[in-house]
């Protein structure tokens, strides 16, 4: 017997097989006629309750409330131009008429609910991206509710708690120690350089490294008195600490579990130290109810542990939280929720031949005779058809105004409009009002804005202190701010340990294991001279030293290694057995590093490897893991520079540069020669006329030194232009994103992106 047989409780479903069973039996008294309004899904239950009524002699009719309406459609960008064109002509309507009821329709609201957010917000309240600016409930209402455990103020609670267990993600520990509502706010900046160590340290994170690393004591900015780290915070993690001292393994009432959670957020100085804004102070009036409802599980359970404790009030929190909000004229509402109401104005969005009407998905658990009989939602075509064409009509005559609308591509996919609103006409989106974009800079200013474009720095007053090598040039060559920000400005990302192989990971061990063989073989004769098992016990003797000597290999696992050793092996086999073919060669620089100037910027290069033929000429070899082509040595803006300068401090006696390319993908030499036999894969200068280069080989050389003594001339001036090589690859790669300013520099026009060979445009 279960509790709810026990205290006579009865779910939805029985409730309404109740009242159906009360209503045949003639104990309840019904009206002489129910009109429904809206009801354009039913399920057997409501139907099979309907007819129940309907033989007690009750009428049942439909009510359906058509407007006269002026339709019109727009297609647009995308889902994000919908949302902003959608938000803009509310704005607008509002702005003239504060009285009216406008509504704006969107048939995935649950799922776009955080953009929906966001672009209202910025339409509405511009101001509210100061963080500082107090949030208040704003101008328009969302009818999806977002669970309260995903309210930062809750959602920061939750994840607090984490800090009862022993070891934490990483991606865990950041948003406790960025939360505003955690510990102390003048040490928020201080937490964000915890925040980097432990990246730089651990990939799952020691809840106690936590703590030392925020007590870490240090030289203070005037370098005499000796501070931690993070000292307040510090101090509440060892309050923290001690609450939590054996808990894990502790099993206890809910009523405990509650008033521990409640105790360890007071000592973290939960919820923080500002003035909680209208929408915050919302949030945290749930709280107490969250620990009352889990303290009250204590009636229908046994004892429980941390974890158990932990779960069930994050389930408790996954309750829809709605904002109180004063009546608003804008209501954004999903498509079943706006059935039957009607507005003033009305705008529908998203409506392509995709999503409208719904796809047939028949639930694969139940046969779909059985489904098509009793028409469950999404079980036929016919069905999704007939409930989109209802909705369609519905909608279009709930306002007097009626804007529908859809998306042109969803990422690379193009869409259509759905076949129920192509007969609606067509208009620009220019023929109706929007509201401005409010520029809140300017607003908060008060005065507009002076336009200064400043692209060149100081030039660099002493050369020698700067640090980079030929990484310097290739910034330049990808883009003049990039190596001033680098290399002048010292801007920097933090890089994070990464679990698992990584590119870099791989790189170095093949580089490494290389260099192992060649400083043991030295010239190609040993080589030849060794046989099959020779040749692979040195691979794996050069290969336990490459791993030796490899950044973070200590966190992988004894199988991952094993498996990247055989990938490795394969690969260097697989190019030994190519080095076996050229002609006699010998390995005279291995890893060697090497001073040079160029056009007054000094440089250390680190050759990969240089090769002396038997005609005392050199090759240049530079191994490349990754894919590469040597196109990224052409032009007056070349990807990869290494190369070129490589040859250019032995211009002398080079005869040939190559990539050496060792991947899954291939396994071979790419490169230019004045003799293509001196390694397969070779090409010959007069062989390249599709590449912007010259077709001899000294012409190279003196090309490669004229453009790299420009690059390196430019960016000794300062020169610091806002000049990606390519936008969709300069870009996208870059760590600058917080500090370069291009994109706000293209809205403005304030300055052309340079063009150059393969620069495109913005």
């Amino acid at each position: 017997v279960t509790l709810a047989e026990q205290k006579g409780l009865l779910d939805s479903i029985e409730q309404i097989q109740q009242v159906s069973k009360t209503i045949r039996q003639g104990l309840l008294p019904l009206p002489k006629s129910i009109h429904l309004l809206g009801f354009d899904e039913m399920t057997p239950l409501d139907r099979s309750l309907l007819a129940d009524i309907r033989q007690q002699g009750t009428d049942i009719g439909e009510i359906n409330i058509i407007r006269a309406s002026q339709s019109q459609r727009l297609q647009l960008a995308d889902t994000t131009a919908e949302l902003t064109a959608m938000a803009r002509w509310a704005a607008a309507l509002v702005q003239q008429d504060p009285q009216c009821s406008v509504g704006l329709v969107i048939p995935d609201l649950a799922n776009l609910r955080p953009q929906v957010q966001r672009i209202m917000t910025q339409v509405f309240e511009p101001q509210a991206v100061f963080v500082e600016q107090a949030r208040h409930a704003p101008g328009f209402n969302i009818s999806a509710a977002q669970p309260l455990a995903q309210t930062p103020l809750i959602a920061s609670a939750l994840v607090a708690l984490n800090l009862n267990f022993k070891r934490l993600e990483r991606e865990t520990v950041q948003q406790i120690l960025a939360s505003p509502f955690i510990a102390d706010e003048e040490e928020l900046t201080l937490r964000w350089q915890l925040i980097k160590q432990i990246n730089q340290r651990y990939i799952s994170v020691p809840t106690s490294a936590i703590r030392v690393l925020a007590g870490e004591t240090g030289k203070s900015s005037d370098n005499e008195d000796v501070i931690a780290l993070c000292p307040q915070f510090y101090q509440r993690l060892q309050r923290f600490n001690e609450l939590a001292r054996g808990v894990q393994a502790r099993q206890d009432s809910h009523a405990y579990w509650a008033a521990l959670f409640d105790q360890q957020l007071r000592v973290l100085g939960w919820p923080g130290q500002r003035e909680l804004d209208t929408l915050e102070f919302q949030q945290l009036e749930h709280w107490p109810d969250l620990l009352s409802q889990l303290a009250a599980l204590d009636d229908v359970s046994t004892p429980v542990t941390l974890p158990q404790a932990l779960s069930e009030l994050s389930r408790l929190a996954y309750v829809p939280f709605h904002a109180q909000t004063a009546n608003s004229p804008v209501q954004v509402l999903g498509l079943l929720e706006a059935a039957g109401l009607q507005f003033d104005y009305l705008w529908v969005m998203g409506l392509d031949n995709r999503v409208w009407p719904e796809p047939c998905k028949p639930n694969p658990l139940l046969p779909v005779s059985l489904q098509h009989q009793w028409q469950m939602p999404r079980a036929s075509a016919e069905r999704e058809l007939l409930i989109a064409q209802k909705l369609t009509t519905r909608l279009l005559g709930s306002a007097s105004q009626v804007f529908v609308s859809s998306p042109k591509m969803e990422g690379d996919q193009p869409l259509l409009p759905s076949a129920l609103i192509t007969g609606i006409d067509e208009v620009p989106l220019t023929s109706i009002p929007l509201a401005p974009l409010i520029d809140y800079t300017r607003e908060c200013l008060g005065q507009p804005l002076e336009v200064l474009a400043d692209e060149k720095g100081p030039s660099v007053a002493n050369a020698g202190s700067l640090r980079g090598g030929t990484q310097i040039l290739k910034n330049q060559a990808a883009c003049a701010f990039k190596a001033f920000a680098i290399h002048r400005l010292h801007a920097q990302v933090a890089d994070d340990l990464e679990s698992g192989i990584t590119p870099i990971t791989r790189g170095n061990l093949i580089h490494h294991a290389l260099e192992v063989i060649w400083r043991k073989l030295g010239d190609q004769s040993r080589l030849l001279a060794l046989d099959e098992t020779a040749i692979k016990q040195i691979i794996e003797q050069s290969l336990v030293d490459a791993w030796s000597n490899t950044y973070g290999q200590e966190l992988l696992g004894r199988a991952l290694k094993e498996i990247e050793t055989l990938r490795a092996h394969k690969l260097i086999r697989a190019w030994l057995e190519l080095e076996k073919q050229r002609p006699p060669f010998t390995v005279v620089f291995n890893e060697k590093v090497q001073t040079f100037s160029l056009a007054q910027l000094p440089l250390t290069l680190r050759y990969d490897r240089v090769d002396q033929l038997e005609d005392q000429s050199l090759i240049v070899v530079d191994y490349k893991t990754g894919r590469t082509d040597i196109n990224a040595w052409a032009g007056h803006r070349p990807d990869e520079p290494q190369v070129p300068l490589y040859c250019l401090a032995q211009s002398d006696q080079v005869q040939a540069a190559a990539f050496v390319q060792l991947n899954a993908q291939e396994v071979t030499a790419k490169g230019i020669a004045v003799d293509p036999d001196v390694l397969p894969g070779m090409k010959a200068p007069e062989s390249l006329p599709r590449l912007d280069l010259p077709d001899s080989w000294e012409d190279i050389l003196q090309h490669w030194r004229n453009t790299l003594e420009q690059l390196a001339t430019n960016f000794l001036q300062g020169d610091a232009h806002v000049a990606p090589k390519s936008v969709s690859v300069t870009c996208r790669y870059c760590d600058l994103h917080g500090l370069c300013r291009i994109r706000s520099q293209q809205r403005e026009h304030l300055i052309p992106v340079a063009k150059a060979e393969g620069t495109e445009d913005v």
